[in-house]
């Protein structure tokens, strides 16, 4: 009979089958040499598949509480890959965030083939770059036949993407992946050379013909698509796994972004900054001083300190180190903000905070340390990285990506380091409160282009009085929510249910209340939706007496 633990597992086999390169990006060995298959006909079948694996979910009746977790990550993780697949953003939305050579350039720059049995699966999944850029422009050729064409803004992004990798030999991260053998080498150029790059000018073709069909600024948002208003929806209940209307997250971010300037204009006033004009003006200027280099070296500085601290706030496991370098250069000219990738799990890879050293922008100014505690730890790479050392979890709990709860916990973190006493200077406690603002900003904005018939303009201007960084960042943060809906709610949503759960257990538990016992409650279970959390959550109150 079919545990629920063998359920995870088949779920989780069933998933990576789907798209190796998350397989990949967690270093999950096997998948080497394979790229997802985008195809109507593939979607499909995943969808009955992921239906089948939802009936077996309910007949099974969990023994205790940890399987009544692992179903529910089960429920979420299968009801997600129903919804990607109905919502089918691979028709309308290419560009840097999704299906598309970003993804291929992306798992690149983490491919390390040490062995010859390594570098061949790899020259594989080269030999199938063409393949795979077909597809794309295929489904985005399907999409524009029924209605469900691009966004300029976010067409504009890719093509000039396109542009910057199809003006270096090697295509960036593709045809420079370090071979164990000279001959490979050869090889992988030959096949950059005679199949990726045609294909590559082909996706590119595709992409300059839709630009005369593309939605304007002022029907960016998904609700402008057939069938959009009601793709959102599904969004934000991925996003969110909380029962959230559009209109209801859209009153939260406008009700956070009012109390975040009042303190933002109280910690200002102490440094001389009067109103938040002036505080914002004086954020975004230092932003647009910053010298990359010294910048990411300060970065690496707030994360070392944040590790030696990590052993009082957290029980082991622990994970090691996580380095702080420049984020592919073509990535960083396209606006993409610093970001996280965890370790692989074989090590190959450590887990790394990838820094915009291209465009000044997050993390670079006032907001540097929190910014670097939210992607590296107390944040992402404690609790992404801490998942993959639980092996008494199943891998579907410690290799999905649930965004409410990683996204969450790394705006969680934020607040935490502060309670960590890891800010520097009243500056960074400015800045940190900025980049919630930029979190705040982005629950009003995200649903107004997407539900609420926002044009772009009227988005960017909103963000542009509040948001402490420059203007190309506001524009590339705009086109960011216009290519990927919803996925901007999760960040402020999951922190604010988890400083919630974090109220309520303090105020239960009083003097028997403990940090570390809490976060451990949180993070125990790996990647599941916030409901989840909250029963864990619940059940360690219970066990502390509360």
């Amino acid at each position: 009979m079919t545990s629920v633990r063998d359920l995870a597992d088949d779920l989780h086999v069933l998933t990576l089958d789907a798209d190796p390169l998350a397989a990949s990006f967690f270093g999950e060995p096997g998948y080497e040499d394979r790229l997802p298959d985008l195809t109507a006909g593939a979607s499909e079948r995943l969808v009955t598949a992921l239906r089948t694996v939802l009936d077996r979910a309910d007949a099974l009746t969990p023994a205790d509480a940890g399987e009544e977790v692992t179903l529910a990550a089960i429920r979420h993780a299968a009801h997600s890959g129903i919804a990607w697949s109905q919502v089918a953003l691979v028709e309308c939305s290419p560009g840097p965030y999704g299906d598309g050579p970003a993804a291929l350039v992306m798992a690149a720059s983490r491919t390390v083939p040490e062995t010859d049995e390594a570098a061949t699966a790899h020259l594989a999944r080269a030999g199938a770059y063409a393949e795979y850029l077909d597809q794309c422009a295929e489904r985005l050729r399907e999409g524009a036949r029924r209605g469900r064409t691009p966004a300029a803004a976010v067409l504009d992004v890719a093509i000039a993407q396109c542009d910057g990798w199809l003006a270096e030999e090697t295509l960036g991260p593709l045809g420079s992946v370090e071979m164990p053998d000279p001959e490979q080498s050869v090889e992988l150029a030959r096949i950059v050379t005679s199949s990726t790059r045609p294909a590559l000018e082909r996706y590119r073709a595709t992409l300059a013909s839709l630009r005369p069909v593309a939605r304007a600024d002022d029907r960016a948002g998904l609700s402008a698509l057939p069938g959009g208003q009601a793709d959102y929806d599904r969004l934000v209940a991925l996003h969110t796994t909380l029962p959230l209307t559009a209109a209801e997250v859209h009153q939260i971010g406008l009700d956070a972004c009012h109390d975040l300037a009042e303190r933002m204009t109280t910690l200002g006033a102490s440094l001389g900054l009067h109103g938040l004009p002036a505080v914002v003006s004086r954020l975004r200027e230092v932003v647009s001083q910053a010298d990359p280099t010294a910048a990411m070296e300060a970065a690496r500085t707030a994360v070392r300190r944040a590790e030696a601290l990590a052993p009082q706030y957290f029980s082991p496991p622990l994970p090691a180190p996580c380095r702080v370098e420049p984020m592919d250069a073509g990535m960083g000219r396209a606006g993409m903000a610093p970001h996280y990738a965890p370790p692989t799990v074989d090590g190959a890879v450590e887990g790394t905070y990838w820094f915009n050293a291209e465009i000044p922008g997050v993390g670079g100014g006032w907001d540097l340390e929190s910014v670097a505690y939210h992607e590296a730890v107390p944040g992402h790479h404690l609790q992404i990285a801490r998942d993959q050392l639980r092996t008494d979890l199943p891998k579907l709990q410690r290799q999905a990506n649930v965004t409410a709860l990683s996204e969450g916990w790394g705006l969680y973190a934020e607040v935490l380091a502060g309670d960590m006493g890891l800010y520097s200077s009243n500056e960074q406690r400015l800045g940190a409160l900025g980049v919630q603002m930029m979190r705040a900003g982005r629950l009003v904005v995200d649903t107004g282009i997407h539900a609420l018939g926002w044009d772009r303009e009227r988005a960017v201007t909103f963000l542009r009085e509040r948001v402490p960084v420059g203007e190309a960042f506001l524009v590339a943060e705009v086109s960011r929510y216009i290519a990927i809906p919803g996925q901007a709610l999760a960040y402020m949503i999951g922190q604010r249910e988890l400083l919630r759960l974090r109220a309520d257990a303090q105020s239960r538990l009083g003097p028997r209340f403990d940090l570390r016992g809490f976060h451990d409650a949180v993070l125990g279970h790996g990647q599941v939706p916030l409901p989840a959390v909250a029963a864990a959550v619940e059940a360690w109150i219970g066990s502390a007496g509360g």
